[in-house]
């Protein structure tokens, strides 16, 4: 990449990590308090290289909270999750069915 293009690459970054610590200021007016994340691990990098606290905030990986729950060896993609789960939209809902356990 040229120099041209690293400084552009620079400054794109910057004017994202700058737009993510605003929404994130945002959510903190809203009174959120929990976070829920799939691979949680990969926001958690990028909430610290743009400099967003989250030390306030519960943070939830369901990809760790699936791997431990059902003792899976590797992590899982969330493509493998969605083959084993009933998931559907309808024009009046949003249906999911983890692991086909539903309520009727």
């Amino acid at each position: 990449m040229s120099t041209g293009g690293r400084n552009e690459a620079r400054r794109v970054t910057g004017s994202v990590y700058q737009d993510l610590r605003q929404f994130m200021q945002a959510l903190n007016q809203k009174d959120i308090r929990t976070l829920v994340f799939f691979a949680g691990r990969r926001y958690m990098e990028t909430f610290g290289k743009a400099g967003v606290i989250t030390k306030n905030f519960f943070i939830r990986d369901l990809q760790e909270e699936i791997g431990s729950r059902f003792y899976l060896k590797e992590p899982h993609s969330l493509d493998r999750v969605s083959l084993v789960s009933y998931f559907g939209i309808t024009a009046s809902r949003v249906k999911f069915c983890p692991f086909f356990v539903c309520s009727a």
